[in-house]
């Protein structure tokens, strides 16, 4: 077997590191559109890999996604009220954090759900009618930024500027950025180019990757003086999941397989079951109702961080088959995301390695065999194109 491909990892992951630990930041834009890259690689995975390129835009969707729980208050101040992080050195916040705060602030109660929503039908209504909703206001001033700054300061390693991770036709300081978003002719070309294997490279350290970046970017966060919050506390605001309920979606995903828990195939009796994310927040941050199941209690903490067995994928597989679960999104207005669920399935099993261990049951775990999984991830192709 070549060793070029894993060398290949191994020379992105040490370049990585030393962007992360040994580069100078004032704010958090690199730590973001790194998360947002591998983000959006997994998001746009099929059965045969990953995409060998990503627009701008793209990109500043998966930021804003970071950014916007962020967003919310830490500390409640009795005069100022709720106050949000400094996320940059410095009296000022990064415009990104300023943009968002703002749309924010004039739409109280929105969740970012319900404001990608918004967004994705304001651009079906410019490409239409070329109309300027507010929602693309905000993803275009995310966008310029990334433009401008982080995007192209990420194409280049080291001061010989070696080419790093991807091919950007653009200089540092890009004019027609604003032709470009109103759609008029531009010599702006928004396409992140990768070099090639660095798609299969990235996902392959994905797990590595996110922690690393997550680590750093909490600990920038927490050594600007204003802040002045505990790096673990701070880590579990940046990140974590628990910051949003998922109760709501408990009662009918139970209804929905029957009673039963979705991995012992057991009723649930006397319990109401635990809300489980199908692939671990810790792999990718999916809350999507087709990444959510009900199982047991001891099943769920049993399974914790793991990648679930073949077994459990073809469950999850017939289970994205029936119309019925996006009827329970639809119901509860909760995000349903079948096509993304499904790259990221196949993002992270399709490059899991011979012999990697998945959970099967309480007590139990089996070795990862890629041909017993195949079948199943080119299956889900097929689920995607039927929807």
């Amino acid at each position: 077997m070549s060793t070029e491909p894993s060398t290949q990892v191994v020379e992105i992951a040490q370049k990585v590191f030393e962007l992360l630990t040994q580069g100078s930041f004032t704010n958090t834009y690199k730590y973001a559109t790194l998360l947002g890259i591998l983000n959006a690689l997994e998001e746009r995975s099929t059965a045969d890999g990953p995409p060998s390129m990503i627009t701008s835009r793209e990109l500043a969707e998966h930021v804003l996604r970071l950014y916007w729980p962020q967003c919310d208050g830490f500390r409640d101040d009795p005069e100022l009220g709720l106050i949000p992080l400094a996320q940059q050195s410095g009296e000022k916040q990064p415009k990104v954090i300023t943009a968002i705060l703002k749309w924010r602030t004039e739409h109280p109660g929105q969740t970012i759900s319900e404001y990608i929503s918004e967004f994705r039908r304001s651009e079906i209504a410019f490409r239409e009618t070329k109309v300027m909703l507010p929602a693309r206001t905000l993803m275009n001033d995310i966008e310029r930024t990334l433009i401008k700054f982080p995007i192209p300061l990420l194409q280049w390693f080291g001061k010989a500027k070696q080419e790093f991770l991807f091919k950007w036709n653009m200089e540092e300081q890009p004019l027609g950025i604003g032709d470009y978003q109103a759609g008029r002719p531009s010599p702006i070309d928004n396409t992140l180019r990768f070099r090639p294997g660095v798609p299969q490279a990235l996902l392959t350290l994905s797990p590595l990757l996110r922690s690393m970046i997550q680590n750093e970017w909490t600990r920038l966060v927490a050594g600007i003086r204003q802040n002045n919050i505990e790096a673990n506390v701070l880590h579990t605001f940046l990140f974590d999941h628990s910051r949003v309920n998922l109760n709501d979606t408990r009662t009918p995903l139970r209804e929905l397989q029957q009673r039963f828990c979705f991995y012992c195939g057991e009723l649930l009796v006397n319990e109401a079951g635990h809300v489980d994310h199908f692939v671990p927040w810790s792999r990718h941050p999916n809350n999507a109702i087709e990444n959510l199941v009900v199982a047991h209690a001891s099943c769920n903490i049993s399974k914790s961080n793991y990648l679930a067995a073949p077994e459990h994928l073809q469950r999850w597989k017939e289970r994205l088959a029936s119309s019925a679960i996006s009827s329970i999104a639809t119901k509860l207005k909760w995000p349903s995301e079948r096509s993304a669920s499904i790259s990221i399935v196949q993002s992270i099993y399709g490059l899991l390695a011979n012999d990697v261990m998945l959970w099967s049951a309480k007590d139990t775990m089996l070795a990862f065999q890629p041909k017993e999984t195949k079948p199943l991830l080119a299956e889900l192709d097929l689920i995607r194109k039927s929807a």
